[in-house]
């Protein structure tokens, strides 16, 4: 009996010993497939965020490629502003340019046509004079200063109403340059001062005082007084010729 007892508890030894070593292997495989799935795991959290680190840098490297293209953008279109400002008023200085010529053009035709009739009408006189043996009424009208200062009236009208046309704000313009007290009174017709009209010639770049004396019929010392006078009344003496040049510059103004 005794050794029938033995027998069984070694066979029983046996089994739980084989138990135990099926158990361990389980919890051995169990452990190695956890340690698996671990490691899976990490690689592949570590992939994420590895891809998302590249996803990251890709993304701000495009934010920055389009925050400099549009500050490229930005500066081209002040560039592309400035160009079209720029022939915006290079366009109306052409603009300026042509109505200064038609307007001079008109001018030195209506002066030319004026004096072509003049002519026609002195020469038909002197033909009639002639033909009637008046050439005593001839000589005398000839050596009279009537038909001259007709001729230098009808010059100034004409170009007082060009140049007052061309630059209505021309002496308003001017007396900003005089002193408060040396203010010219701003004509209510296009009829100009002999002062104001040697000025007129002077900002149409007319400066040589022999020049405005032929044009204007005084002599270069009476230009020059009328001159020195005005620019004694300037608020700035050394600049005021050149300054004279800058008025008006938009035309009609």
């Amino acid at each position: 009996m005794e050794d029938a007892q033995f027998f069984n508890n070694q066979l029983h030894m046996m089994e739980i010993s084989n138990s135990l070593s099926v158990i361990t292997s389980a919890n051995q495989q169990a452990a190695e497939r956890s340690r698996t799935r671990f490691l899976w795991g990490f690689i592949g959290v570590s992939i994420a965020l590895v891809i998302i680190l590249i996803l990251s840098f890709v993304n701000n490297r495009q934010k920055n490629r389009l925050k400099k293209n549009k500050a490229e953008i930005e500066e081209q279109n002040e560039k592309q502003k400035e160009m079209n400002a720029q022939l915006t008023e290079l366009n109306q200085q052409l603009i300026e340019t042509n109505i200064k010529r038609e307007t001079y053009m008109r001018l030195f035709m209506d002066i030319s046509a004026a004096y072509i009739s003049k002519l026609s009408d002195y020469r038909k006189l002197v033909s009639r004079k002639i033909k009637a043996n008046q050439t005593a009424d001839l000589l005398k009208s000839l050596n009279t200063h009537k038909l001259e200062e007709e001729e230098s009236q009808m010059f100034y009208n004409r170009f007082d109403k060009a140049f007052m046309e061309l630059y209505p704000g021309f002496v308003t313009e001017l007396n900003k340059l005089l002193l408060p007290e040396c203010q010219l009174e701003v004509p209510t017709t296009h009829d100009l001062t002999t002062e104001i009209r040697i000025f007129a010639l002077m900002r149409l770049g007319v400066t040589d005082s022999k020049e405005i004396a032929t044009l204007l019929h005084y002599s270069t010392q009476t230009i020059y007084n009328y001159k020195s006078g005005m620019r004694a009344k300037a608020i700035n003496r050394d600049s005021f010729e050149s300054d004279i040049n800058q008025l008006c510059h938009i035309i009609n103004s």
